[in-house]
């Protein structure tokens, strides 16, 4: 969904300008989208699974949804690159590869200038860091390794920091995940600084743990960033935020 924000902080509004589909994206194949463009003209979209899932989960799928399950977690522990960044235009809603040889590709953001491109590689625990070109295709120009797995990830425009949720305890939220079971499964706000003038110069500077949380209030945190001296984390396994105040 395309939503524009409306009004100032004290009367914002939010209105759909959009809804966009496309034949390429399987049930539960996408993960995480920016903007392109400023205007919004364009978008990119992580394509995080393999294999589209069956609308209807397991059931009448004859065993091949468990089968799939398996090959793309073993592909994505053994590094093997199956997945991809789409481009999408939001005036004829056209999806083209932007970039390939992911193997998990999550969380995604841009810089101010929109020159560059991070990308969350969730089974790497590495940020993959692109140069947007002219014609919109990612060009990888590097990669740094990060203190936790991270799920989504944001560009902070006033510092120029990048911040992500973290999984610290990345066994167990994989055996959490298995079991069906929430679990109190431990999240993390991670906060990168970046080294370089931009576009493909970034590299990381400190990586520093704003927040670790031990799961019993919030569960499988997937996102966060930090605003007026508060770390707020979300997950897609509890209601709500949870909200922290910032040493």
């Amino acid at each position: 969904e395309i939503i524009d924000v409306l009004g100032d902080v004290d009367n914002l509004k939010l209105k759909l300008r959009q809804s966009l589909t496309s034949e390429k994206w399987g049930h539960y194949q996408i993960n995480d989208v920016v903007e392109a463009s400023e205007d919004g003209s364009d978008l990119y979209v992580t394509n995080f699974q393999a294999f589209r899932q069956f609308v209807n989960g397991t059931h009448g799928s004859g065993g091949l949804a468990q089968v799939q399950d398996m090959v793309q977690t073993m592909a994505a522990l053994s590094q093997i690159p199956l997945n991809k960044v789409w481009r999408c235009t939001t005036k004829d809603g056209q999806c083209t590869v932007a970039a390939g040889q992911l193997v998990a590709p999550n969380g995604i953001t841009i810089s101010t200038d929109r020159r560059t491109v991070f990308v969350s590689e969730l089974f790497k625990t590495a940020v993959e860091v692109f140069e947007r070109l002219p014609s919109g295709e990612l060009k990888w120009v590097s990669r740094f390794t990060v203190k936790h797995p991270l799920d989504n990830l944001e560009y902070d425009t006033a510092t120029g920091h990048l911040t992500g949720g973290g999984i610290p305890e990345p066994l167990v939220a994989v055996k959490a995940m298995a079991s069906g079971v929430r679990g109190d499964v431990p999240g993390a706000l991670l906060r990168i600084t970046l080294l370089g003038t931009g576009g493909a110069s970034f590299v990381d500077g400190v990586q520093t743990d704003v927040v670790v949380h031990d799961g019993t209030k919030m569960a499988h945190v997937s996102a966060g960033l930090e605003t007026l001296g508060k770390a707020v984390l979300g997950s897609p396994s509890n209601e709500g935020v949870l909200v922290c105040d910032v040493p």
